[in-house]
Formats: structure tokens, sequence, C-alpha cells
């Protein structure tokens, strides 16, 4: 599945929320009557784009595919409880995504990358993953 729609939706959501808190912060949403926007940017990445993905590489791959945050901001991508994968949004507000792959020992294999199909994570899990 390519992720552009993803990634679009996923900088129009964050850069909203983002608004609405410096509006409520700074008054003019007070004035206005707006209520404080609700959620954090963390469970808009959550909702927006690791389910999406996540769904869809159980579909390609019949392996249930699971997420974690990690402290830097981060999310390890799961199988078996087992990080194979960590994708970064160095800056959520744009809407790019990038992933590099791990081995069984969870050291990093590959290189950073932007990633725009869930294809390429499909074809790592295939390859290596059984």
């Amino acid at each position: 599945m390519k992720i552009h729609s993803l990634r679009g939706r996923l900088h129009m959501q964050i850069c909203d929320f983002e608004h609405r808190e410096r509006m409520w912060k700074t008054g003019p949403a007070q004035a206005m009557g707006l209520p404080p926007k609700k959620g954090s940017v963390h469970r808009i990445i959550e909702t927006v784009l690791l389910v999406p993905i996540t769904d869809d590489l159980y579909r390609e791959t019949g392996k249930v595919i699971r997420y974690r945050q990690t402290l830097t901001g981060s999310f390890t991508l799961l199988y078996r409880n087992r990080p194979f994968a960590v994708i970064f949004l160095p800056n959520p507000g744009t809407g790019r995504v990038f992933i590099k792959y791990l081995n069984s020992n969870g050291v990093q294999c590959t290189a950073l990358k932007e990633l725009w199909d869930t294809e390429e994570i499909a074809g790592f899990i295939r390859q290596n993953l059984s």
C-alpha cells in the first residue's frame, strides 16, 4: 500500500493540532470559545499512520505486527515481541516517514531511508522473518 495519502493526512492533522494548541496558549482560541484540543501528537501518529500500516502488513503477510514507542519518540515494529524495524518521524508536521531495518540481534542492518510503500516492509518480513 502506498502511504502517500497517510503521510498527507498525518501532516494535516498534526499541523492542525499544533495550530489549535498554539491558539489556545496565546489566547485567541479562548476568546473564540474553542475548547482545548484533546489528544497528542503520538496519538495522531498512532491512529493515522501506524495502525493502517500494521493492518496492511497483516493482510499482505499474515503475520501480526505490533509497534512500541521508544524513549526517543521513534516507533519500533515488532514481530513475536522482537524488533525488526524502527520508524522515525524527525519532524511529524512535515509528514516525512523514515525506516531502518534491524537484524535478528536488534542491530541496525540497513541505512535510514524514506518510507513510501508498505510493500517494502512486507518484502523484508517475507525474506527475513519466518
